[in-house]
């Protein structure tokens, strides 16, 4: 029942009274406010990870579903479009060799840099990012929020590994059904590791960091750079 009332009310993002709709409605809106009278320009945005769903649930006045905008969807697998000024392409964050040097607009990378696991290739995806842009805007979750935003589990985060994939075979996380299998229980455990605050400045450290908080707690963090185009 906890875990139900946790994922309805914090982290399901399709139901508008969550926090979960609320906190990416104010973070969306940040975005647009510091695109600012830019947004009526021929802009183009590279979203890391994007899909479609977060600008149609997102963009009720339908700003970045205009003939000017152009969003280029980046993930592993080709995802479904829905709008025309809308493509899809597979590719990879930490080599984003496809795209010419300063070539995009704006990158924007919404709850992604922590699925990329080894710092190293963190450092890579930065690099990349600043390689291919001079403005950016990059959100991803605290790692001491209490609540972990992916198995949608309190503390998930903090317990050791061989524990965290104990939890994923006993129990129904945010992976909606129990693992039977050891090793792929492992494998979903490792598949996601939280930046914490001074982790986030060491790879972006040029740019603004925004603090999002939640029950006067920080939620995620948000950073930014380059706005002024």
């Amino acid at each position: 029942m906890l875990r139900k009332f946790l994922v309805k009310y914090f982290a399901d993002f399709s139901n508008t009274n969550s926090f979960a709709y609320k906190l990416r409605k104010k973070r969306f809106d940040l975005f647009v406010k510091l695109l600012g009278d830019k947004i009526k320009k021929n802009i183009t945005i590279l979203d890391l990870g994007g899909e479609s769903v977060y600008w149609e649930v997102l963009d009720k006045e339908k700003i970045f579903h205009q003939d000017n905008i152009h969003i280029i969807m980046l993930n592993l697998i080709k995802e479904k479009s829905h709008s025309p000024n809308m493509i899809s392409i597979v590719g990879n964050a930490k080599n984003l060799s496809m795209f010419r040097d300063k070539s995009v607009d704006i990158v924007f990378a919404h709850s992604v840099i922590q699925y990329i696991t080894n710092t190293i290739d963190k450092f890579q995806m930065a690099k990349e990012i600043e390689r291919v842009s001079d403005c950016y805007f990059i959100q991803t979750p605290n790692y001491y929020f209490p609540l972990e935003p992916h198995y949608k589990m309190p503390f998930f985060q903090f317990f050791p590994l061989k524990m965290k994939a104990f939890i994923l075979r006993h129990f129904k996380t945010g992976l909606k059904k129990k693992l039977t299998d050891y090793n792929l229980s492992i494998k979903a455990a490792k598949r996601v590791k939280l930046l914490k605050k001074k982790e986030l400045r060491k790879l972006f450290p040029d740019s603004t960091l925004y603090c999002e908080r939640a029950l006067g707690m920080t939620k995620s963090f948000t950073i930014h750079k380059g706005f002024g185009f």
